[in-house]
């Protein structure tokens, strides 16, 4: 349980399958461990996924905002306003 006053909110993971640092099933599994996380996996993308396939990161952020932002805490606002602008 968050502190009193502090909104909480579930996450995106998002995992990539040839990451040899084995963030994928690390990913996997927060997901499945918290009500309401969404997990987001690729076959393929190493370990850096927001730099070599930056589109496809910043499609997957948008959609995760655009899908909580009627849930969304006044940060959560500001972020959709910010990754929204952005054009993957």
């Amino acid at each position: 349980m968050p502190p009193s006053g502090v909104q909480s909110s579930a996450p995106l993971t998002i995992g990539i399958a040839d990451d040899l640092f084995g963030t994928y099933d690390a990913a996997r599994y927060t997901a499945d461990h918290i009500t309401g996380a969404r997990f987001v996996g690729y076959p393929s993308g190493g370990h850096f996924d927001q730099v070599d396939a930056g589109q496809r990161f910043a499609a997957s952020v948008i959609q995760f905002f655009q899908s909580r932002k009627g849930q969304c805490s006044a940060v959560c606002q500001k972020s959709l306003s910010v990754v929204s602008s952005v054009k993957p």
